[in-house]
């Protein structure tokens, strides 16, 4: 069954929730054809910087082989840079206009950013590029100065409750306004978060809801920081301190490296495939068994390459 955030991600502005004065901006910007062809999104991990960017491909009548959306740790390079630009000179394939989304482009290399600062200042008219960031503090200033900016909030109590008693409602989900409560006191304003909890809690009964919640919090948390320390990561020293504060199934954790990697490994031109493949290799089998020292072993077992490390 489909994830409730993937089921209900936001297809128009009208669907979102929070940061209206952001959205208005936008549509007002698109119906004068007045849209700025270089915009950054930075805010918190998802309060819908990526929907934003989605919309807008929809919007602007962007094809999907038209809308190229990178990671930028994992693409961050000055020869990354270059072959934008020389991409940059074919008109789009099928839609109205190109789009290079660079997600966390506070990444990207000093050299790969004052590479691009030309073409974000001097676009084609049928190019558009949207930077998103976490930490738009890290973009070297030239690179700012090109963009027009959005800072995405994190979603305030009443959007927060207005999307849990939208969804609640379109799903048949019997919730009571404290078990809303006690997903917008530990969701952290983040939307993605609120309807992960929503979809876990959904069947469970009132006195369990509140533990759940927290829980829930701390562990996609940690799951995700393993991901990216089995990816991008610095060593078993690193994934050891992420694994000693670890409290989720080993088997529910297993589904999500594996998950991760897969879309890092089909990501286009991705540097990171062949640690992503590793991961997948060292994730394949079930930890139903094995528990958490099979989870432990296949993370040692990614870091060292199987003991060749």
């Amino acid at each position: 069954m489909e994830e409730l955030y993937k089921k209900y991600r936001p297809q128009k502005f009208e669907d979102m929730f929070g940061n209206r004065a952001i959205l208005s901006s936008l549509k007002s910007a698109i119906k004068n054809n007045q849209l700025p062809h270089t915009i950054l999104l930075s805010g918190p991990s998802g309060c819908g910087k990526t929907t934003i960017a989605r919309i807008l491909q929809n919007e602007l009548k962007c094809a999907d082989g038209d809308f190229e959306e990178y990671n930028c740790s994992d693409r961050n390079g000055v020869d990354f840079g270059r072959e934008i630009i020389a991409r940059m000179r074919f008109k789009p394939m099928n839609g109205k206009c190109r789009i290079w989304l660079l997600d966390e482009c506070h990444q990207l290399s000093s050299a790969c950013a004052n590479v691009l600062l030309k073409p974000l200042e001097d676009t084609p008219s049928y190019v558009y590029f949207i930077l998103s960031t976490s930490e738009p503090d890290k973009l070297i200033p030239a690179l700012k100065t090109r963009a027009t900016h959005y800072a995405v909030s994190k979603l305030g109590e009443s959007d927060l409750r207005g999307l849990l008693g939208s969804i609640s409602e379109l799903e048949d989900i019997k919730i009571s306004s404290e078990a809303q409560d006690q997903i917008i006191e530990n969701c952290n304003g983040s939307a993605r978060m609120a309807l992960v909890m929503l979809d876990q809690i959904k069947n469970l009964e009132e006195k369990e809801i509140a533990k759940v919640v927290e829980n829930i919090a701390i562990q996609e948390s940690q799951t995700i920081e393993l991901c990216r320390a089995l990816i991008y990561g610095k060593g078993w020293s690193e994934v050891r301190n992420i694994l000693a504060n670890l409290k989720d199934d080993p088997e529910k954790v297993r589904r999500a490296v594996l998950g991760y990697a897969s879309k890092v490994l089909i990501s286009p031109n991705s540097k990171s495939a062949p640690q992503a493949f590793l991961v997948i290799q060292c994730f394949e089998n079930s930890f139903f068994n094995s528990g958490f020292a099979g989870l432990v072993g296949a993370c040692y077992d990614v870091v060292t390459d199987g003991g060749r490390r």
